[in-house]
C-alpha cells in the first residue's frame, strides 16, 4: 500500500486523503474535516504568482510579491456536508494588502479564485467581538466589485500543472479497506503535511532580506507645524520623501513614476493632488507632508475601480483632482475638493513619520 502511493499524483493524493476522512466519520471515528486546505491554497497561488511564502509566525499574512505586496491567503472547500463559502477567521485586517482566496470544490477542484483589496475586505467584513474576529463570507457578489480581480483561470492553470493524464476522475472508492489500513493511509498524508510545515518553518531567511515595517493600528492625524514653536523644520520635497520611506523599506519600491508628493496647500488645510487616472491600474503611492512629518498611504492597484467617477475628472488634462484634508475634524483624511464623492483615505495608510 505504501509503495502504491508514491506513483499517484497530487490531485490523487488529495483524493485519496478525502476518502480517508469520509470512512472514518462513516465509522464514527472522527467528526472534523481535517483536510489541508489552507496549505493547498497557500501552494496555488505562490505557484502560479512566484510569491514568497511568509514563516509560521508571521500571523498577519502568509505570503508577499516583489515589490513586497502583503497577502493574506484563505481556502474553503464546499463539501457535501455544507456549502457555506465563510472563510477562516481573519484576525488582522491591518497586517495585509490583498486577500487571495479560492473555493475549492469537494475533491479539490479550483471553483473560482479571486484577489480582493484590503479596503473591500474590510467593508465587507464582520467583527465578533467575543473572540476578536473578522469574518468574510466569499459570495458571488464579491466578485463584482470594483477592484476584484477574478483570478480562477490562473488558479485552476497552477493546478493541472501539478496534475497528469493518469488522474482519476472520479472519487476513489476505499469502502473496502479496514480501519487499520485507512489509519495507516491518513498517518502517511499527515506526516507529509507535517514534513511541509516543518521546512516553511524552518526555513533559512534570505540574508539579504529586511523585516517590514509595521503598519500603525489606527491613523492619527499630523502635528500641527504651528506646535513646533520657534523650532526651524525644513519642509520635505518629493525626493527626501521617497528617500525616506525607501530607507524604512530596505527596498527601491518608491519611483517617480508611481509616488505622488503634497506638501500642505497654503491656502487651505488639505494636501493636493493631481494625477493621471491611469496610474490607479497599477500600486499608487501617495506622500503627504506636514513640515517634518510625513504621512505615506499605498493605494493597491485597482483599489479605486473608476477614478474619473471617484474623484473630481479635468477632461481638459485627463487628470483626476482630489484634495486630502489634513484638518483634525471629521473629515480628516477625506476628499474635500468640490465635484469629488468624499473618498476616504484612510484604509490607505501604510505608516507615519513624526
Amino acid at each position: 500500500m505504501e509503495h502504491s502511493l508514491n506513483d499517484l499524483t497530487v490531485a490523487e493524493l488529495l483524493r485519496l486523503h478525502v476518502g480517508i476522512g469520509e470512512q472514518l466519520r462513516t465509522r464514527g471515528i472522527t467528526r472534523g474535516e481535517n483536510v489541508p486546505t489552507g496549505d493547498l491554497a497557500e501552494f496555488l497561488f505562490c505557484r502560479a504568482y512566484g510569491w514568497e511564502q511568509a514563516g509560521n509566525s508571521e500571523k498577519a499574512f502568509d505570503a508577499t510579491d516583489s515589490e513586497g505586496t502583503r497577502y493574506q491567503v484563505k481556502g474553503r472547500r464546499i463539501h457535501n456536508r455544507t456549502n457555506s463559502r465563510q472563510l477562516s477567521a481573519i484576525r488582522d485586517l491591518e497586517g495585509f494588502d490583498i486577500l487571495a482566496a479560492v473555493l475549492f470544490d469537494h475533491h479539490y477542484g479550483v471553483s473560482k479564485a479571486v484577489l480582493i483589496p484590503n479596503e473591500l475586505v474590510r467593508r465587507r467584513a464582520k467583527h465578533v467581538a467575543h473572540d476578536n474576529k473578522w469574518n468574510f463570507l466569499l459570495t458571488d457578489d464579491v466578485w463584482r466589485e470594483a477592484g476584484v480581480r477574478d483570478v480562477t483561470v490562473i488558479l485552476r492553470t497552477a493546478w493541472k500543472q501539478l496534475c497528469t493524464a493518469s488522474e482519476v476522475t472520479g472519487a476513489v472508492d476505499l469502502s473496502s479497506l479496514s480501519e487499520a489500513q485507512l489509519n495507516k493511509l491518513q498517518k502517511i498524508v499527515d506526516e507529509a503535511q507535517a514534513d511541509q510545515r516543518r521546512r516553511k518553518e524552518y526555513a533559512v531567511p534570505d540574508p539579504g532580506s529586511v523585516p517590514r515595517p509595521t503598519r500603525p493600528a489606527a491613523v492619527s492625524p499630523p502635528r500641527s507645524t504651528a506646535s513646533k514653536g520657534n523650532t526651524a523644520v525644513k519642509v520635505t520635497d518629493k525626493r527626501s520623501a521617497m528617500e525616506r520611506v525607501n530607507a524604512a523599506l530596505g527596498r527601491q519600491l518608491l519611483h517617480r513614476g508611481n509616488t505622488h508628493f503634497s506638501n500642505v496647500n497654503s491656502g487651505k488645510p488639505v494636501w493636493w493632488f493631481n494625477v493621471d487616472p491611469r496610474k490607479f491600474r497599477n500600486d499608487l503611492h501617495l506622500l503627504c507632508a506636514d513640515a517634518g512629518d510625513l504621512i505615506w498611504l499605498r493605494i493597491v492597484a485597482n483599489a479605486v475601480g473608476h477614478p474619473e467617477r471617484t474623484f473630481r475628472y479635468r477632461p481638459e488634462k485627463d487628470v483626476v483632482d482630489f484634495e486630502i484634508s489634513c484638518d483634525r475634524g471629521d473629515r480628516y483624511m477625506r476628499d474635500v475638493k468640490s465635484g469629488g464623492s468624499e473618498y476616504d483615505f484612510r484604509p490607505h495608510v501604510r505608516r507615519e513619520w513624526p
